[in-house]
């Protein structure tokens, strides 16, 4: 039977679904488009998984469970790896529409990169096959660990990020950042799809680092973007992270300690407000100059991340992280001077 820890990620993101699911359980759930089936691989992509993960492993003797996820089209589908004892051994994901191809593209060359980096072994799943077909691209990589990773942020996170910049580390003007990049770019084309009160935070944001970074470099790493304590594990060497198609170099070395107290103040506490941010400021293990601007330079870059994901939708709905980061954006007097 599959671990607890396996079952659940988040509440309401997505569930597993057994692979020894009874016939008529897997068809109704097939009906409502929630789980695989034994079918044959040139009607149904899922099909194609089973074998792949055989192959990849060099063994029959394992099933898979079914992650479903939601509906945004990045999303995957996933499958986890156990075998007779319901020991996890591999996790796959699988890729239909384009964006989730692109999203599962970028994990793996993060993989790869990282696997490289540390001589083969990663704080972070080592990829294993790669399968680029014709219905859906699959990726497979070594399973998880159980134990969960600390809810709140210690020693143990800032020796991952030391250990990120060490390898991936460096200095860079400001304006040349992918993060500045990415802003640039969705303020000066695509903020007009924003709400008006979107529309001003988001001027007044990038306004406010012009002014201030445009002319400084900074330290940079690679950044996981999703650093939080349901993306990390622990191992015999330390704290690992999974999924890493958000990752990318040259992002500020603070970055993921910002997106861990965010996310874990907004999906694990009771939400964040600018006294927060202070106190997130003040605990630092680095203070680099203009600290206060790099974490505006966060929050504008998760809510353009976010607002991206409901492109092409009529409207923005009211998503919990745009919420909370609406409310530091607002309360930025609060936190982002002395």
């Amino acid at each position: 039977m599959l671990s607890e820890h396996y079952r659940h990620r988040l509440a309401g993101v997505g569930m597993y679904v057994p692979y020894s699911l009874g016939g008529h359980a897997r068809k109704l759930l097939m009906l409502l488009g929630v789980a695989g089936n034994r079918v044959d691989s040139r009607a149904d992509p899922i099909g194609e998984l089973e074998p792949l993960v055989f192959e990849a492993l060099g063994r029959e003797d394992v099933g898979l469970a079914w992650y479903v996820g939601n509906r945004r089209a990045e999303t995957k589908t996933s499958a986890l790896a156990v075998d007779a004892n319901g020991r996890a051994v591999a996790f796959a994901k699988l890729a239909q529409t384009p964006p989730a191809r692109r999203s599962l593209e970028r994990e793996r060359e993060n993989l790869e990169a990282l696997e490289a980096a540390f001589d083969g072994a990663p704080p972070a799943p080592r990829p294993l096959a790669w399968h680029d077909g014709a219905t859906a691209a699959v990726l497979i990589t070594t399973a998880a660990p159980s134990r969960r990773g600390p809810q709140r942020f210690d020693a143990r996170h800032q020796r991952f990020l030391t250990r990120l910049h060490e390898r991936f580390g460096g200095t860079a003007p400001f304006t040349a950042t992918p993060l500045w990049q990415a802003a640039s770019g969705f303020v000066g084309r695509r903020c007009d799809r924003a709400t008006d009160a979107w529309r001003a935070r988001f001027t007044r944001s990038f306004d406010l680092l012009t002014a201030t970074l445009a002319d400084e470099a900074i330290t940079t790493s690679l950044a996981h973007r999703d650093f939080a304590p349901w993306n990390t594990r622990m191992t015999a060497e330390g704290l690992m992270a999974f999924d890493w198609e958000f990752a990318s170099t040259g992002y500020p070395m603070l970055y993921d300690y910002f997106h861990f107290h965010f996310m874990v103040g907004l999906l694990l506490g009771d939400g964040v407000s600018p006294q927060d941010a202070r106190g997130w400021l003040q605990r630092t293990p680095e203070r680099p100059r203009h600290m206060p601007h790099l974490l505006l330079a966060y929050l504008l870059d998760v809510a353009r991340l976010y607002h991206g994901f409901y492109e092409g939708s009529t409207d923005v709905p009211d998503d919990p992280v745009l919420r909370q980061a609406a409310h530091l954006l607002d309360g930025i007097d609060h936190w982002l001077r002395p």
